[in-house]
């Protein structure tokens, strides 16, 4: 183990030919690089039991859950919204609500295990927050009798709160104790768990139809009956957010609407405001809401009387009053999933700060996604809650481990002017210097707060020189300016400029997988005048890499696989009197096999 040298590499260049075909453009048009500031989320549903395991063994059940949040990492998503209370029942353990008979086919039975608290940990060691998803006045959907819990059901506890609506039990949004009920139970959650969010589901009447005479006559006072609807719904909103943040101002509050606010061209349909009285964009106006997750479960474009995504995601992103939107796309529709990477740049294109995807069981195999996540995203910061960075991690320091092995190691950042320090870590990478932390392609890893180390592993190194910094993002996601830049040199790189460093000579090409790039070195002993020539198997030239004189030395020569078909190819070097040929074989979207 030593510390790398920052002495002067060797004389090796890396030339980037590339040449472009308007037809195969727009064949295979390129993705942009995708935001490095990104909500990514996905619903996980348990209530009856949509992506919860059907079995009740709690080693099984926490085995799913494991899977399920580990394959969300994976994917490169970075937040879970993880429903907690589904039917007046709960997924933790409640002081106010008995469990969900999802974990032991048993309304109320203690499952011996707290899957919220299981969730949390598993999600925090994997650098994602974590939401409690929280369904607020749907009470029951069961037809059979509500047995005795303990604590007991809330249809069972408090009959005169709840109607009957359309095969379902609803908790009467207008009586004043269902408000100071909902709100125990939601700071009772809150206290007890190492929450990043509490997102609101059935925050609404269940219609325009609902009875609720009874209350009006009660509380109404001759009020519009629309504007007192939509007041009592926002009367619990005001009274659960200041509440929350009184308990935690860090704590993220949002919900999840209904997908059309108010009826616009191209988005018509169940409105939000006035079929089920659910005033969201109030609730951003007032600052009683951090974010919104309106349901925008359609496809692109109006068709069979469906609004049209695109219309509806504009609608909702210029009235969002500074705070954050981030559509929810209907991934369990067939033509929804069916142009879900459509959806994801329509919501990029209108500059939406992040986008959620139901339910999880549709986007469990992540290659619904295509590349559209191919880096890493950070969380957006939220200004009105925090807006001062953390300081910089200090004595960043780089070791070489073994060939192509990178061990970084730094110091925690001391405190900013608000106490904060850090939760996560940015570990960026870069082959040029200075490090642009904009840059995604530049972020190879984000670390949670209780590692200050991370092992790089360089697997195929496309530069002789990399630079490394690091920096630290506080709980708000503020991130701090860069540690200072560290170089490193890739010994296999250098070994092969000794190796060729008198002779012409062409060497076994490498790729880069995630840009679709494949990279060619070759030495020349002499100047000389060079051609490299890619060629189909039919002997057909494709792509001219090189054609230049240039001196002696070592390059390295990039071909962009993306604009050319999958099948076996050869690249062919002329120089002086060397004709050096290798074949390869691209497979696209998957990564050239070397031969």
């Amino acid at each position: 183990m030593r510390r790398l040298s920052t002495g002067p590499s060797p004389a090796i260049f890396l030339l980037w030919f590339t040449t472009f075909s308007p037809a195969l453009l727009a064949e295979q048009p390129s993705i942009p690089t995708p935001p490095k500031q990104e909500v990514r989320a996905v619903w996980i549903a348990t209530a009856v039991g949509l992506d919860w395991p059907g079995s009740t063994d709690p080693d099984e059940q926490r085995q799913s859950l494991r899977e399920m949040i580990e394959n969300i990492s994976r994917a490169r998503l970075n937040t879970v919204f993880f429903q907690v209370r589904g039917r007046g029942d709960a997924m933790y353990r409640s002081l106010n609500e008995p469990w969900s008979a999802r974990l032991t086919g048993t309304l109320g039975r203690d499952p011996g295990w707290d899957p919220l608290e299981f969730a949390i940990a598993e999600a925090h060691n994997r650098g994602l927050e974590i939401h409690a998803w929280f369904n607020v006045y749907i009470a029951r959907t069961s037809p059979t009798p509500v047995p005795r819990t303990n604590p007991p059901h809330v249809v069972r506890a408090h009959p005169e709160w709840v109607k009957m609506h359309r095969d379902a039990w609803w908790m009467d949004p207008a009586i004043p104790e269902v408000r100071n009920y909902l709100v125990r139970v939601v700071l009772d959650l809150v206290r007890k768990y190492d929450l990043d969010g509490l997102q609101f589901d059935f925050i609404r009447y269940p219609d325009i139809d609902f009875d609720d005479s009874d209350s009006y006559r009660n509380y109404g006072r001759d009020q519009d009956r629309g504007d007192w609807r939509r007041e009592n719904i926002s009367a619990f909103v005001r009274m659960a957010y200041d509440s929350i943040i009184a308990l935690k101002p860090m704590m993220k509050v949002g919900s999840t609407p209904i997908g059309i606010y108010e009826n616009i061209t191209n988005g018509n349909g169940w409105e939000g405001r006035n079929s089920v009285f659910q005033d969201s964009r109030s609730w951003l106006k007032e600052g009683k809401h951090d974010y919104l997750v309106p349901q925008i479960y359609w496809n692109i474009g109006v068709s069979d009387m469906d609004p049209d995504f695109t219309s509806l995601v504009i609608d909702w992103q210029k009235n969002c009053f500074d705070r954050h939107v981030y559509p929810g796309v209907g991934a369990y529709k067939p033509h929804v999933l069916k142009e879900i990477r459509e959806e994801i740049d329509v919501v990029r294109s209108e500059q939406c700060p992040g986008i959620s995807f139901f339910r999880y069981e549709f986007i469990s195999d992540t290659k619904v996604f295509g590349n559209r996540f191919h880096t890493l995203a950070n969380i957006p910061p939220m200004p009105w809650k925090d807006n001062i960075p953390p300081l910089s991690p200090s004595k960043l320091l780089v070791m070489e481990m073994e060939a192509g092995k990178f061990l970084l190691t730094w110091n925690p950042p001391m405190p900013a002017s608000d106490g904060d320090t850090s939760k996560y870590y940015n570990i960026y990478r870069s082959t040029s210097e200075p490090v642009n932390t904009d840059d995604p392609m530049n972020l190879v890893h984000i670390a949670p707060t209780n590692t200050t180390a991370f092992l790089d592993v360089i697997d195929r190194p496309t530069a002789v020189k990399y630079y490394y910094t690091v920096t630290a993002l506080d709980k708000g996601h503020n991130e701090s300016l860069p540690a200072i830049v560290r170089p490193v040199i890739v010994e296999e790189i250098v070994e092969f400029a000794r190796l060729f460093s008198s002779v012409t000579s062409l060497g076994r090409h490498y790729d880069d997988s995630e840009r679709s790039v494949t990279f060619i070195p070759y030495a020349l002993g002499d100047t000389s005048d060079v051609t490299l020539v890619i060629y189909d198997g039919g002997g057909a030239a494709v792509r001219t890499l090189v054609d230049a004189v240039l001196p002696p030395g070592q390059y390295v020569a990039a071909l962009d696989e993306r604009f050319l078909p999958s099948g076996e190819y050869t690249y062919q070097l002329e120089a002086r009197e060397a004709v050096l040929v290798r074949r390869m074989r691209i497979v696209q979207r998957r990564t050239p096999h070397q031969l």
